[in-house]
């Protein structure tokens, strides 16, 4: 029977008011546009430079519930608006905006004019307002948003190819638009719930996926574990004198205090011998016990879990130099 892997993918939802169970809105940039201009409450035109002097160089008009995106033009369109300055050689800067009901900027343009002396007096060239999406659009979810993160998935490959820790404030989570259907949104919130999104699949939440994964084996690398030897044989590989050194594990068991005779005969595949070995109990210093005969060396392991290491002669066995 096959076995299954586990893995947890997860994604999240929300919206302007309260959560939603899908973020549609959010799965192209054309999409979140049409989002944004719903979303419309406010517009503002500011004009600003260096020697203004006056109070009046922000203009706002506030939207029906019903508006359409040419209430927002008009605004723009069927007003003229103008700044006091002291100098007119600065650069005016022009700025359009429009917000949402909480006032987080959704829409906007901006840029720097030189006036311009006319027989009427200074003026600014015709303005061409083209409104854009803000880098970063305001969702907003119905409780407190601990935390961000979007996912992007590789269109050709299905593979996630970039993660991006999203700013977050209170209930909203601050959206990149350039990332509108890239992949999958996860918010978790301050009441320890998360919730999922598939941007690339209209928006929908997703529980995530399980995929299993069971371990047929496991080992420590260079590292051999014996309970209750007799004998501990084993053979180091070495090239050139060079190899990767060994960790025992002896584990001593109902001895009834005699403790236990352990036979090493180890080498290397070079026909090399251990000086001597290191010994360790678990809950103690190291001791250093000499080779005994060419071949083999006998040590009395009391009850208990020690550690033994090769003590070798650098001329004939040692790790590689780093």
């Amino acid at each position: 029977m096959k076995r299954a892997l586990v893995f947890v993918v997860g994604f999240v939802a929300a919206i302007p008011v309260c959560a939603q169970t899908n973020l549609s809105f959010l799965t192209s940039r054309a999409a979140l546009l049409a989002f944004a201009i719903d979303q419309a409450d406010t517009a503002s035109f500011e004009l600003g430079a260096p020697s203004r002097v006056g109070t009046q160089a922000v203009w706002k008009v506030k939207f029906s519930v019903n508006h359409t995106s040419a209430d927002i033009l008009r605004f723009y369109t069927t007003n003229r608006f103008g700044i006091n300055v002291l100098n007119p050689n600065d650069e005016v800067s022009v700025a359009g905006k429009v917000f949402n009901g909480d006032g987080d900027q959704i829409l906007s343009q901006s840029y720097s004019s030189q006036p311009t002396l006319t027989k009427t007096g200074y003026s600014l060239p015709k303005v061409f307002l083209n409104l854009g999406l803000e880098k970063y659009v305001a969702i907003k979810f119905d409780k407190p948003v601990s935390s961000a993160e979007v996912f992007c998935v590789d269109p050709f490959t299905k593979k996630t190819y970039n993660e991006k820790w999203l700013p977050v404030s209170g209930c909203k989570v601050y959206f990149p638009s350039a990332s509108c259907g890239t992949g999958f949104l996860d918010v978790k919130f301050n009441d320890g719930t998360e919730s999922y999104y598939d941007l690339c699949n209209g928006g929908i939440e997703i529980p995530g996926f399980f995929i299993g994964q069971e371990v047929a084996s496991a080992s420590v690398d260079n590292f051999l574990s014996f309970t209750n030897p007799m004998f501990v044989r084993d053979q180091i590989f070495s090239q050139n004198g060079v190899g990767t050194n060994r960790t025992y594990e002896l584990v001593i068991e109902n001895s009834h205090g005699d403790g236990r005779n352990v036979k090493f005969l180890i080498s290397s595949t070079e026909g090399c011998y251990p000086l001597g070995l290191w010994v360790r109990p678990k809950f103690g210093s190291w001791s250093h016990f000499p080779w005994l005969a060419k071949d083999y060396t006998v040590i009395l392991f009391p009850e208990g879990v020690w550690y033994v290491i090769p003590d070798w002669d650098r001329r004939q066995f040692h790790e590689p130099d780093l």
